[in-house]
């Protein structure tokens, strides 16, 4: 199981970036096989199952894996919130390369969602981001295929901003194996996240992940 989930791991490094991250980026932290314990300080004691250190998440059901986890601090922060009593905190504590970024993330079994559109949503907030944050959902097949991706490549949260929500669609077939979600930062910067929900919606809200598909073929010339 952890070979599995650290393969699992290291595809998303080279997804979550669409194009932002290196090829000689390392593999990521597995996912720890205990809760760890809530705490606001994002500085806790190393698991054993993670990379030698990468932080572990002070969230349980949450999880840090990325391609420069060391240069991020995980935490809950009671001070800035949107609901509730704490909001998720992620932020750069040295400043890192441009390319490299860490996730706090989840993976699920698809359950109820097969066959279904999901929506992954949640309101975020940024500070002095340099690159760019993000919420992130990708839907994972047997033998390791990816059924579906969406890492708002071409709607990015840069600079700073206040309380918004944003949100992923993808639909979910009836043979994936797993629902991977979370939330990203490139580079420097601090992001928060709250309210989050995975939900089932029906097929009037469009799916936001996969590639363009152009109604005609178009500039077969390469003259535009």
């Amino acid at each position: 199981m952890a070979d599995t989930r650290r393969f699992l791991a290291c595809q998303l490094i080279a997804l979550l970036c669409s194009g932002a991250c290196t090829p000689a980026a390392v593999c990521p932290p597995t996912r720890p096989e205990t809760p760890a314990t809530v705490a606001t300080s994002p500085t806790v004691a190393p698991t054993t199952t993670r990379r030698t250190g990468a932080p572990s998440s002070p969230i349980p059901g949450w999880f840090v894996s990325g391609s420069g986890p060391t240069s991020y601090s995980v935490g809950l922060d009671p001070a800035v919130k949107h609901g509730g009593n704490a909001a998720a905190r992620i932020g750069a504590t040295a400043e890192p390369p441009g390319d490299q970024f860490a996730t706090l993330m989840q993976t699920t079994a698809p359950g109820e969602y097969l066959g279904k559109r999901v929506k992954f949503s949640a309101f975020m907030k940024t500070r002095d981001v340099a690159n760019r944050a993000a919420l992130w959902m990708r839907i994972d097949g047997p033998n390791k295929k990816m059924l579906g991706f969406d890492n708002m490549a071409r709607r990015p949260i840069a600079g700073t901003t206040e309380w918004v929500e944003y949100a992923v669609v993808l639909d979910v077939p009836t043979d994936a194996v797993s629902v991977n979600f979370g939330i990203l930062l490139v580079g420097a910067g601090t992001a928060w996240l709250d309210d989050a929900q995975l939900e089932i919606v029906d097929d009037t809200v469009a799916v936001t992940g996969g590639r363009e598909t152009n109604e005609h073929p178009t500039n077969l010339g390469f003259e535009l």
